[in-house]
Parts: structure tokens; C-alpha cells; sequence
């Protein structure tokens, strides 16, 4: 269930998407050797155990500290005509 802020936070870019729905452009998806997709059925006790082991072992902190080499090598797209 969606949450009454998450809605109003999302109010504004919608409408800028809405308003400038014909002035968007499709861009290529980066191809990476890997992809996977996973289904809400994949997500079980056993993941949860890894992910929380994954927080004890510091994966938060590790990450901070490759930032910059991991968002270089995965970065976020952003459609520029928004």
C-alpha cells in the first residue's frame, strides 16, 4: 500500500512528465552482460537472512567507499527532457 506522502511527493514530477509527455525521448538501455529479474516469490526467509548478514558484514559502508567506481560502472539514466 502506497502512502499518503509517497503520493503527494510524486505529485509534482507527474505532472511535469504529463505535461511534457510528447517532448520525451526513448534512449538506448545499456547492455550489461548480466541481467536478472526477480519475482516478489523469489523474496524468503533465506533472502532476508542474507540481506540482514549482508548489513552485519558493513555492505552499507563498503559501498560508500566505492561510490564513485560503482556508479561510473552502473549509472542511473535520466530521460534530459524532464
Amino acid at each position: 500500500m502506497i502512502g499518503n506522502r509517497v503520493i503527494k511527493d510524486l505529485k509534482r514530477p507527474l505532472i511535469k512528465i504529463l505535461a511534457n509527455f510528447e517532448k520525451l525521448k526513448n534512449f538506448k538501455k545499456k547492455k550489461y552482460k548480466k541481467e536478472k529479474y526477480y519475482k516478489a516469490t523469489d523474496f524468503d526467509d533465506q533472502s532476508l537472512r542474507k540481506l540482514f548478514s549482508n548489513y552485519k558484514k558493513g555492505i552499507i559502508s563498503d559501498y560508500l567507499k566505492k561510490k564513485n567506481a560503482i556508479n561510473k560502472k552502473f549509472p542511473i539514466l535520466e530521460n534530459k527532457n524532464l
